[in-house]
């Protein structure tokens, strides 16, 4: 019965044996084992290496192919405060949240146009800015009903914030680090739903 190394080595073999398709035999690298001086125990090892070399290559090869066809890689020119793709332009700009409390918002503009602005997350404006140039108006909508629960989320997290350093009494500046907690949870929580909608 083999050992727990050798099953593990032998699925190893398994994957790699799977990820090597017939029509991607004939550009297999080849190794001249004289030339590698490898002994004959050893050139299973090496069989085992070449396939893991040829699965890591076509996995980049992939990686590299897929990267050309990715808006948000291929696409975008960052300049100053603000990043373009394609007709778009994503404007970073520095805005009060609350009285203390500054945020970095973007805006969305098509030339002079301005198409949404004051979007709290640079994935939100990037989200929209794909479903604009796709036409995806229900992943647009959805993107700009998050945010806007998002938005309200980092306004009552900042109020909260700002509460804390004005209150002078220990119960009440528990219940606004209380509330500030469930805000921030809160923001999280939409973060999360905006990056699953991209």
């Amino acid at each position: 019965m083999p050992t727990k190394e050798v099953k593990g080595m032998m699925d190893i073999i398994n994957k790699l044996n799977e990820s090597v398709k017939p029509s991607e035999e004939k550009s297999k690298p080849t190794v001249n084992k004289k030339l590698a001086g490898v002994s004959k125990n050893a050139q299973g090892m090496l069989e085992i290496l070449q396939k893991l070399d040829e699965a890591t290559t076509k996995v980049t090869k992939n990686i590299i192919k897929e990267s050309r066809d990715d808006i948000e890689l291929a696409a975008m020119n960052k300049k100053g405060n603000s990043v373009r793709v394609e007709d778009y332009e994503v404007v970073l700009e520095k805005a009060q949240v609350v009285p203390g409390i500054k945020k970095t918002f973007y805006t969305i503009k098509q030339g002079n146009k301005v198409i949404h602005e004051q979007l709290s997350l640079f994935e939100t404006a990037m989200g929209v800015v794909k479903g604009l140039l796709f036409e995806n108006d229900s992943k647009v909508e959805r993107l700009l009903d998050l945010d806007n629960r998002y938005v309200s989320a980092l306004q009552e997290a900042a109020t909260y914030k700002v509460k804390c350093r004005t209150i002078n009494e220990q119960n009440k500046i528990d219940i606004a680090m209380a509330k500030q907690g469930a805000a921030v949870s809160k923001m999280k929580d939409i973060k999360n739903q905006i990056k699953s909608a991209l």
